[in-house]
């Protein structure tokens, strides 16, 4: 199982500000802040037009809780 770390950002298109686990262990990505985006998720509200299913395969130790933001250079 991978963990969350900001290496998921590399190679990755500019428009993605953050990302997160679900509950399956995807990695999926947004146009929208970690903040936002946990928001969101606590809502049961889907943006789909903001995201997208990136990899699989990652640690869902607290997913409900795994949103991080991509840190600008």
């Amino acid at each position: 199982m991978s963990n969350l770390t900001q290496a998921v950002f590399d190679g990755m298109p500019k428009w993605i500000k953050s990302a997160r686990i679900d509950k399956k262990g995807k990695l999926v990505v947004y146009s929208l802040n970690a903040a936002t985006v946990t928001r969101i998720l606590n809502n049961e509200i889907l943006l789909p037009w903001n995201c997208g299913i990136w990899d699989s395969g990652y640690d869902t130790t607290d997913w409900q809780n795994s949103a991080i933001d991509r840190e600008v250079e």
